[in-house]
């Protein structure tokens, strides 16, 4: 129980900041992404999505967030989904602030994959400029 109170106050912030984001752009509205791959020109400017899963057992998922905090990256959202192969599996979304290429993301897949049965690569792209005036 204390685990899940502990996974709880890590992932309810990120969820509400996820849900407000999400109410307040859509894909429609965002601008053309640049050619697949490419890099944005500032560093830490870009924002690399991965989706993986963890073996059942204790502690399995904080093992693998673990992985983005020893690599010193930011998760700016996680969420789950159920799993279509089994029950009471779920599927883990990540966006992480990096691209696919910097080496501490790199690292991190790699790592990722050691451990994880499915871990996979959704996308790198430039984050979204936050603060822009309506106008």
């Amino acid at each position: 129980m204390k685990n899940l109170k502990v996974l709880a106050l890590i992932l309810l912030p990120s969820l509400f900041a996820a849900a407000a984001d999400s109410q307040n752009t859509s894909p429609q509205q965002s601008p053309a992404a640049p050619a697949a791959g490419s890099k944005t020109v500032k560093l830490c400017d870009d924002k690399t999505t991965v989706a993986f899963s963890v073996r059942d057992g204790r502690g399995a998922l904080v093992r693998a967030l673990a992985v983005f905090d020893e690599e010193g990256i930011n998760l700016s959202r996680i969420e789950s989904r159920p799993s279509r192969e089994k029950s009471w599996d779920y599927v883990f979304l990540a966006d992480l602030v990096g691209h696919r290429e910097d080496a501490n993301v790199a690292r991190s897949m790699t790592r990722l994959r050691e451990t994880c049965p499915m871990v996979k690569h959704l996308g790198s792209y430039p984050r979204a400029k936050h603060g822009v005036s309506e106008s």
